[in-house]
């Protein structure tokens, strides 16, 4: 029985650890994305600041360049679109990021739980192991006190049998 349950116990620990392993390569995971959308991040900063520069210059030379104005604008468009797209995939990423700490929630809970129904699988071999040793303690009496009563007995017919054979009654 207590073999039974070592096995429960560690399919159990392998369970968690399986769990464990896959929420951890789910950081993992979320961390290189975090890395990639800094990145991301940083050439659209850049890029920002080139476009800025452009538009400085665009600003010192607005009276003479009032047709290049509109590529401008187009340009700004495309940086704007970027930018949305960003806000986008930020959001994209912060959903998962959500879905995550929900299933690392989820993980936590079942492991609780897992661990109060260890904790009553331990009390209950406690006390089967107690009722075990008790009835085994019990038995034991109980097969001396027969054994007494056979060897007595044992002890009875080997007289009889031994008078009989003499042949003379036994007193």
């Amino acid at each position: 029985m207590a073999s039974e349950d070592r096995a429960f116990l560690e399919e159990q620990f392998g369970w968690m650890r399986e769990q464990f392993a896959r929420v951890d390569g789910r950081f993992d995971q979320m961390g290189q994305r975090f890395d990639q959308v800094e990145g991301r991040l940083g050439q659209v900063e850049g890029r920002l600041g080139q476009v800025e520069g452009r538009i400085g210059q665009v600003e010192g030379r607005l009276g003479q360049v009032e047709g290049r104005l509109g590529q401008v604008e187009g340009r700004l468009g495309q940086v704007e679109g970027r930018l949305d797209h960003v806000e986008l995939r930020l959001g994209q990423v912060e959903g998962r990021v959500g879905r995550v700490e929900e299933e690392v929630r989820q993980a936590h809970v079942a492991i609780e739980g897992n661990r109060s129904l260890i904790q009553q699988v331990a009390e209950g071999v406690a006390t089967v192991d107690a009722k075990l040793e008790r009835y085994q303690a019990g038995n034991e009496r109980r097969f001396t006190e027969l054994h007494a009563k056979v060897d007595r007995q044992d002890g009875l017919i080997l007289r009889r049998v031994e008078a009989l054979e003499r042949g003379r009654p036994m007193s």
